[in-house]
């Protein structure tokens, strides 16, 4: 694990200080779209707490500018989900099993690794899956396996796909899914029930299979590529907006110890 440096730590705000304004952030590259601090301002609106972006093209020298900065704690996205794990003194078990952290929390010279992508998942699909139900989810990055962990904890029969076939292959070993090359997603789209897209970039690797009567939840909000298939074809359609909102809850609770407004995240998110 990477060894701070004693002096970032030593230049964090006192507890004292830290108790009445607390600063927090999201470390990712890019972020600049991230709708993550309009939701932390719905949620605590008379909270004195901050909620900024760090975009930084090196995840080291981000960490090491939120530690110098003072801040409590830092939600992490693409790309840093993984390589995140190098820099932290210790993951809780979830995060561990995912090998993939969403949330860090700065505490007493030790950085602490969270995954609240899990409960975003679990709770934004738990009322469509029946046990046994055929799952598909595309990608094995943090975000997949987080939504194969979710789908599979609730009694889901769930495949990963991914380009990287040996990655999917080795984590539904460890999941006890099962693992498809992502030439054959069309295949098992047909039969699944349930897919989370979790593949950023613009591709078709679902063919003609048709939508009808599948749940459909695709984590990308910004660029959404199957909203129109999906509603065409007579599908359901999740947007990740569903996600972030649901993994932003536990995230805000855990960085301040208060229930956040969550009726007010769901309002604002309405409206995207």
């Amino acid at each position: 694990m990477y060894q701070y440096p004693q002096r970032l730590f030593a230049t964090r705000l006192s507890d004292k200080e830290i108790l009445n304004k607390m600063k927090f952030g999201l470390l990712g590259y890019p972020v600049a779209h991230s709708k993550s601090p309009a939701l932390f301002a719905a949620a605590y609106k008379h909270s004195p707490h901050t909620y900024e972006l760090l975009e930084f093209p090196d995840l080291l020298k981000g960490l090491e500018a939120a530690v110098k900065g003072g801040y409590s704690g830092l939600n992490i996205t693409a790309p840093y989900k993984e390589e995140v794990l190098s820099f932290v003194h210790n993951a809780d078990s979830l995060t561990s099993e995912v090998a993939a952290a969403n949330l860090l929390l700065f505490s007493k010279g030790e950085i602490k690794a969270f995954n609240t992508d899990y409960e975003g998942v679990k709770s934004s699909v738990a009322d469509f899956v029946t046990p046994g139900i055929k799952a598909l989810v595309t990608g094995c990055g943090g975000a997949g396996r987080a939504a194969a962990l979710a789908l599979r904890d609730l009694g889901a029969e769930v495949v990963i796909a991914n380009r990287d076939y040996k990655k999917a292959s080795k984590y539904a070993s460890r999941f006890g899914t099962a693992a498809c090359p992502i030439e054959h997603v069309p295949q098992f789209a047909k039969s699944a029930r349930i897919i989370i897209d979790t593949i950023p970039a613009e591709t078709d690797i679902y063919g003609n299979t048709s939508f009808d009567g599948k749940l459909i939840f695709e984590a990308n909000y910004r660029n959404p590529q199957l909203i129109d298939k999906c509603t065409a074809e007579g599908g359901k359609y999740l947007s990740g907006i569903v996600w972030l909102v649901n993994q932003a809850i536990p995230s805000f609770r855990l960085f301040t110890g208060e229930n956040p407004d969550s009726e007010a995240m769901e309002l604002l998110a309405s409206l995207w």
